[in-house]
C-alpha cells in the first residue's frame, strides 16, 4: 500500500515537471525585452521579449501581460519563428500581436506549439531590423 502511494506521488510530480517544461506558457524562455505597449485605458502593458534560437533553430518571441495596478504578470504569447511582432491594442481588452488577436479579460493566449493551423513564417513585424533593437 505504501509503495503504491509513493509511486503515485513520484509519478504525479514527474508528470507535473514534464507539463511545466514542455507544454506550459509559464516555462518558456525569458528573452530580452524588445518593447512595451500600453493598453488604451492604461490598465495593462504588454511586453515582448526576443529569444535567440541559436544556430540550430529559429528565433522566437514571448509576450507578457502586466496588470499595472497589481503588477501581476503572465505570458500570453509564444510564437516561433518570430523576431519583433507588430503589437496594437484594438480596444481596452483586446490586443493583436503578430497575426493573433487575444482578449486579455477572457484569458486568451497563443502558443505556437498548440496551433495545428500554424503557418511557419514570420507574422507582421514592427521592423525589419535583425536582431531587434533591445530596450536597455
Amino acid at each position: 500500500m505504501m509503495v503504491g502511494i509513493v509511486f503515485l506521488i513520484l509519478f504525479g510530480g514527474l508528470s507535473g515537471c514534464v507539463y511545466l517544461t514542455f507544454f506550459s506558457l509559464q516555462s518558456v524562455p525569458k528573452g530580452e525585452l524588445i518593447r512595451k505597449v500600453e493598453s488604451p485605458n492604461g490598465e495593462y502593458v504588454v511586453k515582448t521579449y526576443f529569444h535567440y534560437g541559436g544556430s540550430l533553430s529559429s528565433d522566437a518571441v514571448r509576450g507578457e501581460l502586466v496588470n499595472v495596478q497589481t503588477n501581476s504578470k503572465r505570458n500570453i504569447y509564444w510564437n516561433y519563428p518570430d523576431v519583433d511582432p507588430y503589437v496594437v491594442w484594438i480596444d481596452k481588452d483586446t490586443i493583436k500581436i503578430g497575426n493573433q488577436t487575444l482578449n486579455v479579460e477572457e484569458g486568451e493566449t497563443y502558443d505556437w506549439r498548440d496551433d495545428d493551423e500554424r503557418v511557419g513564417e514570420l507574422p507582421r513585424q514592427f521592423s525589419e531590423q535583425y536582431p531587434p533593437k533591445v530596450i536597455e
